[in-house]
């Protein structure tokens, strides 16, 4: 059964329409046609029964409509029937109706909170545009084109994005030489991205661009002790995060299936304020930083990538107790990036234990190892700590001494304070003597091991073996790198061989690239003998140039996509008869300061050619009928 509402539209104050009982349609199509900028309610959720659908509602509406809950502050929710009193309306026989216009206008002056946040974001997807097909060598050709041909669509648009300074996010999932597909997160709007990057739909692989509405509430969490925190991640289309506490127990880990950068943020938030951010590999993925920097925590770096098996062996030491975890291969990554980070900053972080232990003193470990992760040394970060007490103490005392009829509070707090420093006193006496008699029983234990003769044979050649091992292992690393390295050579030469029998075959041709049609970028080019120009941005041009190419016997231009035939520079050069031609659809490959492409091109050239002389055919013909008539029709009035 559809559910219904009261609604009630205000313009300054003033009711405009009322509407008893209208579906949720009629309400979101009010909002479109009077742009209402508030919608008011005392409870949300009579607009959906939970989160994912209520989102899903607001996405329908205006991007600057506000949700307001009127009986939403501050200090928590209070009654509505309350608010309406203070606010001197009278609560007798509420209706529906009424209800509405007194939630419109308490929310049209100030009243309540506004419950939504929203990011519009702008999504750009690059993708294969079918299936590989059954198997085979060509096939397999077939692949590893559009593989590469997607590797180098990403770095077009990756290069555009960082010359014009746009944060976003890049995902993508490596194959061989190339990659499956990417995925761009650019926080900034579709609009903002106008005339540099654009979509397209060729043949294997297509360009998407959309707007990407992130929406999230403005509810008051129950948050977690703001306490230091240790997380390791590994990006990627699905996000690895490991969060552990300072003192290596395991708080968190997961996978955050097709999650974006402000979801992980606000997870890691959840648990407390990261001192470190950890990565597994090196160089360290820029995501990693990004995140490191919202936060303000250390980034930590390992000395070198972390091998697989490194990892697997650390996480099955780590959490083989942990019967409930099943790991994937990103938590398994992320946990050894925090457990990596926690292990070499544990050797200080026992420093600061062993300290407060001998000494007795009562200081926080956790504020004490807080600073030492951030890179003070032990001794500077207690002294720290001993400063920001003292200046605890001496507000406390300011407070006593001077706030009136506390002087009895002041003397029940003296005499507790004497009552824990005599019982300080007394720990550290046991705390001592425990030390005296853990030191004799390190003496005998020195004098046992004088007195033994034999020598455990068994031990040494057990310890050799483990050396071994390590130095076998780390050699089968290196090499499992070197033969994904000549792999990788085997690959690229294969793909340059088959490129130069096919232009010593004469299947493909080679084109120069210029990056835009400029005089200066042509006039260096035309000295040599070039017939065909390839183009990587059509859209920048001199408006005299078409005469320029036509003098230099250039047949045509290349560019990389479809382009319409009503364009500017399309018209510029169909006025000088040279065509304009996309190789989208052909077989190609950059190499520096050309392109390497299938000779049918020149067909395609051919073909674009001959129109456009049957369009200066029809041309001349209408010009000259039109010549002819005017001539006829002069003679006729000559008569």
């Amino acid at each position: 059964m559809e559910k219904l509402y009261a609604i009630v539209l205000i313009c300054d104050g003033k009711l405009i329409s009322k509407i008893e009982n209208g579906g949720l349609e009629k309400i979101i199509r009010l909002a479109w046609d009077y742009n209402v900028k508030k919608v008011a309610t005392d409870n949300i959720f009579e607009l959906a029964p939970n989160v994912r659908e209520l989102k899903r509602i607001i996405s329908l509406f205006p991007e600057n409509t506000e949700f307001i809950q009127v009986n939403l502050n501050d200090e928590g929710f209070e009654d509505f029937r309350g608010i309406l009193k203070k606010s001197g309306i009278s609560t007798f026989n509420l209706t529906p109706q009424k209800t509405a216009y007194y939630l419109a206008y308490l929310a049209y002056t100030g009243y309540g909170t506004s419950l939504i946040k929203k990011q519009i974001r702008t999504k750009i997807i690059v993708r294969k545009n079918r299936s590989y097909g059954p198997g085979g060598m060509s096939n397999n050709r077939y692949k590893r084109k559009v593989r590469v041909t997607i590797l180098q669509i990403t770095n077009d648009i990756k290069d555009v994005l960082d010359k014009n300074n746009f944060d976003y996010e890049l995902l993508y999932r490596k194959s061989g030489a190339g990659i499956d597909g990417a995925i761009f997160t650019v926080y900034t709007p579709r609009s903002s991205l106008i005339g540099l990057i654009k979509p397209r739909q060729g043949t294997s692989v297509s360009i998407e661009i959309k707007n990407d509405l992130v929406i999230s509430f403005a509810f008051k969490k129950e948050k977690k002790e703001d306490k230091p925190i240790i997380v390791g991640i590994d990006p990627g289309l699905n996000f690895g995060i490991a969060i552990l506490d300072i003192e290596g127990n395991l708080l968190y880990l997961g996978t955050k299936r097709s999650g974006d950068r402000e979801e992980v943020i606000e997870l890691i938030q959840s648990y407390g304020s990261p001192v470190i951010i950890a990565a597994d590999v090196k160089p360290v993925p820029d995501t990693v930083k990004k995140i490191a920097s919202k936060f303000n925590a250390e980034l930590f770096i390992p000395e070198e990538s972390l091998s697989v098996e490194v990892k697997r062996e650390m996480a099955f030491n780590a959490l083989s107790g942990t019967s409930d975890i099943s790991l994937d291969s990103h938590m398994r990554d992320a946990y050894s990036a925090a457990y990596n980070a926690f292990k070499t900053l544990s050797k200080k972080l026992k420093e600061v234990d062993e300290y407060l232990l001998r000494t007795g003193l009562s200081l926080s470990s956790r504020k004490i190892k807080q600073e030492v992760i951030k890179g003070k040394a032990v001794s500077d970060a207690i002294e720290e700590e001993l400063k920001r007490i003292l200046s605890m103490e001496r507000e406390n005392k300011v407070i006593i001494d001077y706030k009136a009829g506390a002087r009895d509070l002041e003397k029940k707090l003296n005499e507790e304070l004497e009552k824990i420093k005599k019982e300080n006193i007394l720990l550290k006496a046991k705390i001592n003597k425990l030390y005296e008699e853990l030191k004799n029983k390190d003496k005998e234990i020195k004098l046992a091991k004088k007195n033994v003769q034999l020598v455990d044979i068994n031990s040494s050649i057990e310890r050799t073996m483990s050396v071994l091992k390590e130095s076998i292992s780390e050699l089968n690393k290196q090499l499992e790198a070197k033969n994904l390295d000549i792999k990788m050579l085997e690959e690229r030469v294969k793909e340059y061989e088959d490129i130069l029998d096919k232009l010593v075959k004469g299947e493909y041709i080679p084109v120069p690239i210029v990056s835009s049609l400029t005089k200066s970028n042509l006039n260096k080019l035309l000295e040599y003998n070039v017939n065909l120009i390839y183009v990587e941005n059509p859209d920048s041009y001199q408006s005299d140039i078409g005469i320029l190419l036509k003098n230099k016997n250039i047949r045509g231009i290349l560019i990389s996509y479809q382009y319409s035939e009503n364009s500017g520079i399309y018209n510029l050069l169909k006025e000088n008869g040279i065509p304009v031609v996309s190789i989208f659809e052909y077989d190609y490959k950059k190499i520096k300061d050309i392109i390497i492409i299938e000779r049918k091109v020149l067909d395609k050239i051919k073909e674009a050619e001959e129109k456009l002389k049957e369009i200066e055919k029809v041309k001349e013909i209408e010009k000259f009928e039109k010549i002819f008539n005017e001539y006829r029709e002069k003679r006729r009035k000559d008569r």
